[in-house]
């Protein structure tokens, strides 16, 4: 189920140019509930950005479903974003914020732990919103390769150098803090 949801944009830039939108959009609205419940049903607390991007998810492809509407199937990525921003943001607004929460499953919360967390959240909830708004922008761009070529690979690569450098920042001010952790 992660690989279809991680080749989105390639189903939808190709699946367009031979079938109904309408059908794609029934699809991934199966495949979303799909990974709800099975979610769900795991045993694990659902985490609050799954629960936003799933019902943000389900309105996008109901509608897009019900007017064949290929904006819906590729305003999906700037949805999936802006919940996850939501998401970050509010934790910031309402602490503790999403990376201490991660954080805490490893380790013990410290003064700077938690500023550092919620630096580190902050930076992640500006990614998200730039992501998202880099995601509008090549739906409106003219040629769909765009979207493809941002949505389908940029994005991810985007993603995971920020978590690179920001696990190489953490290595860095854990050892500055150490003695902090080990008095």
């Amino acid at each position: 189920m992660a690989i279809i949801l991680l080749a989105y944009p390639f189903l939808v830039y190709f699946g367009i140019q031979s079938i109904s939108a309408q059908w794609i959009c029934l699809l991934m609205l199966v495949l979303v509930v799909t990974r709800y419940r099975l979610f769900k049903t795991s045993g694990k607390n659902t985490p609050p950005a799954l629960k936003l991007a799933t019902i943000s998810a389900v309105i996008l492809f109901a509608l897009g479903g019900l007017f064949d509407s290929q904006w819906a199937l590729k305003f999906y990525p700037v949805v999936i974003n802006l919940s996850l921003a939501a998401v970050f943001l509010y934790s910031l607004y309402k602490p503790p914020a999403v990376i201490t929460l991660i954080a805490q499953l490893k380790e013990k919360a410290t003064p700077s732990m938690l500023s550092y967390t919620t630096k580190v959240t902050q930076v992640w909830s500006g990614f998200f919103l730039i992501n998202a708004s880099v995601a509008a922008w090549t739906i409106f761009y003219q040629q769909g390769q765009y979207w493809l070529i941002y949505n389908g690979f940029l994005s991810y690569l985007l993603c995971g150098l920020l978590f690179a450098i920001e696990w190489i920042v953490r290595i860095q001010y854990k050892k500055r803090h150490e003695t902090e952790v080990n008095p």
